[in-house]
Order: C-alpha cells, then structure tokens, then sequence
C-alpha cells in the first residue's frame, strides 16, 4: 500500500469530520438521546486523545498542544459520555485540535517511506495494538473512520439531518 491511499483516506476523513459537525448546535454537544451512545464532545474529545496519543507515542510528532492531564480519564477507552456540559470543551477546540493532529498525521504518513511501514512500533504501551509503523499509520485512518460512523449514528438519533458522504 502506498502513502497516498492513506493520505486520500485522512482528507475524506477531515471532510467526513467537518460535514458531520458543522450544524451541531454547541448546547446539543453532550446530550445523549439513548443512554450508552456516546455523544458529540464524547466523540471528538476520544478522537483527539488517540490520534494525539499516537502521533506523540508512536512517530514521535511534535504536537503544538499539550491535553490537559484528565484527558485520558473523560475521553480514554475506559472512560463514559456523560450528560455534563462543563466537563467538555467548546466545539471549536475539538475541531481546531483535531485539524492540527490530521495534519501531523498527514505529515507524519506522506514522509513515511514504504519501506519503514513494516518496521516495528517502539511504542511500548501500543505495540499489541500497533505491531508496525504502518499499522499505526493505519490506524489514524481507521480509527477516525469508526468513530465518524458513532456520530453519524448519534447524529440520526438526535434528529439532526444526514451529513452527506
């Protein structure tokens, strides 16, 4: 596989991202219509702790941000949505985050040689996950790619209009 697959996939996901958030109005951010459906902040709060954590843990990626030390507590895999507006941030910060860890990883995948895809994650709390360069590299696409597909359910829940593709 060829960086530039990878790097179509990170473009249709920024555009995925930015279809399905645009018309959320920032009062609905955190509400959940069905209790366990992770909601709106939920969502993009988790998406930017994986691929921040990735980035940084894995390919070493200078991130212009730092998450706040709870992070990892409210949007971690062991975390749960919760219907508490002042524990998320306002949407703009998701977004304006998450645009800056899209194009770290579009940098971090465009100057990635094919041939280091098969090298192994040195990443020592992500390796099982993550065996190589190229499985993370992966795994920032697919990852988001999951995660658009919740809120695109939530969305639907919350009765807000299809987003397009």
């Amino acid at each position: 596989m060829g960086n530039e697959y990878l790097l179509h996939t990170m473009e249709r996901m920024r555009n995925q991202l930015a279809m399905q958030t645009v018309d959320i109005p920032e009062e609905r951010m955190c509400r959940q219509a069905l209790n366990g459906v992770n909601h709106a902040a939920w969502l993009l709060g988790h998406m930017l702790w994986f691929e921040h954590g990735v980035l940084v843990s894995v390919f070493g990626a200078q991130i212009a941000f730092n998450l706040e030390a709870n992070w990892t507590q409210v949007y971690g895999t062991a975390s749960e949505p919760r219907n508490a507006a002042g524990l998320y941030k306002p949407k703009s910060f998701y977004l304006e985050h998450l645009e800056t860890t899209a194009e770290s990883a579009r940098r971090v995948i465009r100057d990635l040689p094919p041939p280091d895809f098969e090298k192994p994650n040195a990443g020592e709390r992500s390796r099982g996950m993550f065996p190589t360069l190229g499985a993370a590299a992966t795994a920032l696409c697919t990852h988001r790619a999951y995660h658009l597909g919740q809120l695109a359910f939530w969305r639907k829940t919350m009765g807000l209009p299809h987003a397009g593709l």
